[in-house]
C-alpha cells in the first residue's frame, strides 16, 4: 500500500526538483531522461499525495486514451522517485494487453489494483 502523505503541493514540487537535480548532477542522467522525468511528474501532478490519488490519475489517463505502456513508463519514474525518498514503496504496473484487443477482462484474469475494466469506468463519466 502506498503510504506517502505530503503537507502541500509546494513540498512535493520542491522534493521533485531536488530529485531531478540530484539525478542530473550526481547520476549524470541524459537530457532525454530528464525530459522523461518532467513528463512523468507533469502527467501525475497532484496525484502523489496518496494511493487513491495515484489510482484515480491512472484511471483518468487511461480514459483519455493514454496507452498502458506510457502509464507504466511514468510509473517507473515515480517508483524511482519514491525509492529515492526512502518510502520503500513498490508501485505495481498495468498488465500488458493481449495481442488481440478485447474490451473486457478475460475470465480468470485479474485486473490491476482492482480497477476492473477501463471501458466501464470511462463510460460512467
Amino acid at each position: 500500500m502506498l503510504s506517502i502523505t505530503y503537507e502541500n503541493e509546494a513540498l512535493i514540487s520542491g522534493t521533485v526538483s531536488a530529485f531531478i537535480q540530484e539525478r542530473k548532477y550526481l547520476k549524470n542522467t541524459t537530457p532525454k531522461t530528464l525530459t522523461w522525468y518532467g513528463d512523468a511528474f507533469q502527467a501525475l501532478e497532484g496525484a502523489l499525495e496518496s494511493e487513491t490519488g495515484l489510482k484515480q490519475r491512472i484511471i483518468e489517463l487511461r480514459c483519455r486514451g493514454i496507452s498502458p505502456v506510457s502509464v507504466n513508463s511514468w510509473l517507473r519514474c515515480i517508483d524511482a522517485f519514491l525509492n529515492w525518498r526512502g518510502d520503500g514503496v513498490k508501485i505495481p504496473r498495468l498488465p500488458r494487453l493481449p495481442t488481440t484487443r478485447s474490451l473486457s477482462t478475460p475470465p480468470g484474469h485479474s485486473t490491476w489494483m482492482g480497477f476492473g475494466e477501463a471501458t466501464s469506468m470511462c463510460a460512467s463519466r
